[in-house]
């Protein structure tokens, strides 16, 4: 069992997802396996969709058809359904009429900062208690 849990963390090491995959999909020894919701904001300056996104291909999470596009990009890797979701993980984006991302490698500025609009929005946390 040391020498699987040795391999994996060996695999995992060169993962841009790390540990992410155990959540769902390949769980470490006695860790069973979790449905993640994702959500993430358009506009965020600590966390960036781009991450959120490679997050949700890890885990395979499932995507709404509605969701939010940064600059009109084309979303691939997620499989697309109109739900309800009844099992699997699932990505959604929100947007708060923010400017746009910058297309350079600096964050958005700091006073359209969307990071907590999600958890205090109304519509995603009834999200999480449909979803959960």
């Amino acid at each position: 069992m040391l020498s699987r849990f040795l391999n994996r963390r060996r695999q995992r090491s060169s993962d841009p997802g790390g540990y992410i995959n155990a959540l769902t999909n390949n769980p470490l020894p006695n860790t069973p396996s979790h449905r993640v919701i994702v959500q993430y904001n358009l506009g965020d300056a600590q966390v960036s969709w781009l991450g959120a996104e490679t997050m949700g291909r890890t885990i395979g999470a499932s995507m709404f058809p509605s969701n939010v596009r940064e600059d009109n990009e084309e979303l691939f890797g997620f499989p697309v359904g109109n739900g309800p979701f009844t099992s699997g993980s699932v990505i959604q984006g929100w947007t708060y009429d923010v400017p746009t991302v910058p297309q350079t490698n600096i964050p958005p500025p700091s006073q359209y900062d969307t990071h907590e609009c999600v958890r205090r929005d109304p519509r995603a946390q009834q999200q999480m208690g449909t979803l959960a």
